[in-house]
């Protein structure tokens, strides 16, 4: 299924050869250049077969890179002057699944629009092959890792830091490499690339993040870094092994760069600390729907310098790469540790919202939707719809999202006001109005 960040689903089912020989062929048809990389998984080897075929087919230079992470893929776009980025990917979903992101040749996530072009002709078939085609070259290039490393070494100085690294076998190496090159003692855990995953589930939760928040404080780190299959996203644990949220963190790093002169751009379902953190230091904030790809597209509009991310790990700057760099956030996170002090006395004063998220299995999250909306419109004065459907309370206090999920089959709530008791009291109104809309269905924590 087309998410916001590509195309993603079970191998086997939503994702087969067949699908990425079609990509390949619909992405070949107006390019002459084309970068491919792969996480962990072991049906990577597969899609990459499959998409190779379909570029080869239509006469696109391939260039391979093997395992790498999806930031450096992203970056290795631009350094090979190539027309498009192919990431074979999961991300953070189950091992079983896998699927591709494309980016643009300046390291851009494709947009919606982008998506939609490539997906009519790979569904409608409508790639000419009327005419003789010289295939394209293959050529595999193995060191871009490396090249991302020594360029993120280049800027930032030394640190003299312990750093334990959950790399969850996937493809992030550089995280750890980097932070060794800058002077860091860096354990890792997790650290064998093995698309079996045996190590721990691949999404960074506090769930799965339990040996990382037991290593973190047991050996007497400064911090704890964990990424998912792709290491397009980061979680942070500090040095008492707590596992710091991705709203905290994005706070905080929001509070440095609009003290910085960044404006911000954060998805609807970013915490409202982000309009305090923003009118703190005269910055603007721009909202965008939920996905990394509406991040990064907002971030290439702003005029001035721009920081952007979301709650799920995803980090980006302007003036880096308009994608998620979660080896450039972490550097900067260590960063922040060995110029500013402990973890866990800098997310602090980013602990003053109360966030609760939520989702519910349906095979139609567009209908849920609508029955929600149905129920709520004449109620509520003040709502958003941006992305989902957003509903403030009357002091503007607090406030629900509800809005289909576009990598899942199901309807996500997330709510936030400044106190336990109104986030509770506005989770329980809200469960029951999408309960009610997704017919026999439960509440899962998110």
């Amino acid at each position: 299924m087309f998410g916001t960040n590509g195309v993603r689903g079970p191998v086997g089912e939503t994702i087969t050869a067949q699908t990425a020989l079609r990509l390949g062929r619909a992405v070949g048809t107006d390019s002459n250049k084309v970068v491919v990389g792969r996480d962990t998984r072991r049906t990577g080897i597969l899609l990459e077969h499959g998409l190779a075929a379909g570029l080869l087919e239509r006469g696109v230079d391939v260039i391979y890179l093997g395992i790498e992470s999806s930031p450096t893929l992203a970056r290795a776009v631009e350094w090979t002057d190539a027309d498009v980025g192919v990431m074979i990917t999961g991300s953070h979903n189950p091992q079983e699944e896998n699927g591709l992101k494309f980016f643009t040749a300046t390291g851009r996530p494709f947009d919606r629009t982008e998506h939609r072009s490539i997906l009519r002709r790979a569904n409608g078939q409508s790639v000419p092959l009327d005419r003789p085609i010289t295939p394209g070259t293959e050529n595999m290039i193995t060191t871009f890792g490396d090249r991302h490393v020594n360029y993120l070494q280049s800027q930032f100085p030394h640190f003299d830091l312990s750093v334990v690294v959950d790399l969850g076998n996937g493809a992030g190496r550089v995280t750890a490499d980097v932070l060794s090159s800058l002077g860091c003692r860096v354990t890792t855990i997790h650290g064998q690339p093995d698309g079996t995953f045996p190590g721990r589930e691949i999404e960074p939760t506090e769930a799965n993040c339990k040996m990382l928040r037991e290593v973190v404080p047991s050996i007497g780190a400064d911090i704890g870094i964990a990424h998912d299959a792709d290491a397009d996203r980061l979680a942070v644990v500090d040095e008492t092994g707590a596992y710091v949220s991705g709203d905290t963190l994005l706070a905080l790093l929001c509070d440095r760069a609009a003290a910085s002169g960044h404006d911000l751009v954060v998805p609807v379902n970013a915490s409202t600390q982000v309009e305090t953190i923003a009118n703190k230091y005269g910055q603007e904030v721009i909202r965008t729907p939920v996905g990394d790809s509406f991040v990064a597209s907002a971030l290439t509009e702003t005029e001035t310098p721009a920081f952007g991310g979301e709650s799920s790990g995803t980090m980006m700057w302007s003036t880096e790469i308009n994608c998620s760099d979660a080896h450039f956030a972490a550097c900067n996170i260590v960063s922040l540790v060995a110029s500013e002090g402990r973890l866990s006395t800098l997310t602090e004063p980013f602990n003053t919202h109360v966030l609760k998220r939520y989702k519910y299995p349906t095979q139609d999250a567009e209908l849920a939707l609508d029955r929600v909306r149905n129920r709520i419109i004449d109620t509520y004065e003040t709502i958003e719809m941006i992305d989902g459907i957003k509903i403030w309370t009357k002091n503007g206090t607090g406030w629900a999202l509800i809005r289909p999920s576009r990598t899942e089959p199901v309807v996500r709530l997330t709510v936030e006001s400044k106190s336990a008791a109104m986030t509770q009291s506005l989770s329980d109104k809200f469960d029951t109005v999408v309960t009610e809309s997704v017919e026999g269905i439960r509440s899962i924590p998110s």
